[in-house]
């Protein structure tokens, strides 16, 4: 796991306040690739594997649905990030079939005992604003409350003069409150619900015409509405026990030229799952389950419901202070691609400054 710490977050933060596609970029092993350059789209490759591969997640939860595409990465403000966790690589033994290339784990600041709060105003030659606050305080001694709320907005920009947009144009309005829950007795729970709206414009600017003498709209219109929270408990003094669960509704609206496209994409995810320590032993199991439903309003042929449950398990051994090994698998049932099976085995070894790692999976 690679870890992004708050000090470089509020670095790339006062750069790119608006998303998080600078601070993931200039991280080693990752890329961001422009998907789209006339809406101002990119993807986030890790080791070389296509961006559909990458699993996003904040606090452990698919918010942003089971594919973020092009779009979800610029629509995230990194204002109330704590640290993003990064595994480069398969990952699909724990997180599914949709981690071959890795996991972005996206982790929320946790409120303290005090009321805080930052507020960033920005402006760039581009014509870009943003204006971003977020909040953190205790309620009561055991529940503790933060709010990001932000308004971002772009203007068109034809920069080498062609009439065509180099820079897309858009008005976005973020908000996504969090309530955190701890008892201090091994008992915890969290949720968190967000509510994201963006219009986004390129194609030819105003007054100009594409090559086939009339203009040319490229649009995208965003709505998305999520929902999610995490519950633990100590059991027994010896495990723990932890659910999970989330809900993420997206709309769009997409235009090119005089085509017009409507669809929803639908996303549900639960997962239960038991971890302990036995002697050298570190093991967690566990059970899964996603839906994940697209309806196009205007090509319906191209709707699908997909249902894939899954188990999984994973124990890591300590043989030695510098030597651990990690053995892991999971089973999927795809509703319509069948069952995947995802096994791994790897070794770390740490020695003086130097870590090497060797695994192999399937």
């Amino acid at each position: 796991v690679d870890v992004l710490d708050r000090e470089e977050i509020e670095e790339k933060m006062l750069m790119t306040p608006g998303d998080i596609v600078m601070m993931l970029n200039e991280m080693g092993g990752m890329r961001v690739q422009a998907t789209s350059p006339s809406i101002g789209a990119a993807s986030v490759r890790v080791q070389g594997m296509k961006g559909r591969y990458t699993r996003v997640l904040s606090d452990g939860l698919p918010l942003f649905g089971q594919q973020v595409g092009g779009l979800g990465l610029l629509q995230v403000p990194p204002m109330d990030l704590g640290q993003v966790e990064v595994v480069k690589g398969v990952a699909s033994a724990l997180y599914g079939a949709g981690a071959m290339g890795g996991v972005v784990n996206l982790l929320t600041r946790r409120p303290g005992r005090d009321t805080a709060g930052d507020l960033l105003v920005n402006q760039s030659t581009l014509g870009g604003s943003d204006g971003v606050a977020f909040v953190a305080t205790p309620v009561t001694e055991a529940w503790r409350l933060t709010l990001l709320a932000g308004g971002h907005r772009q203007a068109r920009n034809d920069r080498d003069a062609d009439g065509w947009a180099d820079v897309a144009g858009y008005e976005r309005a973020v908000l996504r409150p969090r309530l955190f829950w701890d008892t201090g007795s091994g008992r915890s729970a969290f949720l968190t619900a967000g509510l994201t709206f963006e219009n986004r414009d390129g194609g030819t600017m105003p007054g100009s015409l594409a090559r086939t003498g009339a203009p040319f709209a490229e649009a995208l219109d965003t709505r998305r509405n999520d929902v999610g929270g995490t519950v633990q408990a100590l059991v027994g003094g010896r495990f723990v026990l932890t659910a999970r669960g989330a809900a993420a509704w997206q709309r769009h609206d997409h235009r090119f030229g005089d085509v017009r496209e409507r669809d929803r994409h639908d996303n549900l995810f639960g997962e239960v799952a038991l971890r302990g320590v036995a002697g050298r032993h570190t093991w967690v199991a566990g059970t899964a389950y996603e839906r994940d439903r697209y309806a196009p309003r205007d090509v319906p042929g191209f709707a699908y419901t997909y249902r894939v449950p899954g188990v999984f398990a994973q124990d890591d051994v300590d043989l030695a202070s510098w030597l651990s090994v990690s053995a892991g698998a999971r089973i999927d049932w795809h509703s319509r691609y069948g069952t995947f099976l995802s096994p791994r085995l790897a070794a770390l070894a740490r020695g003086g400054r130097w870590t090497s790692r060797l695994s192999v999976g399937r």
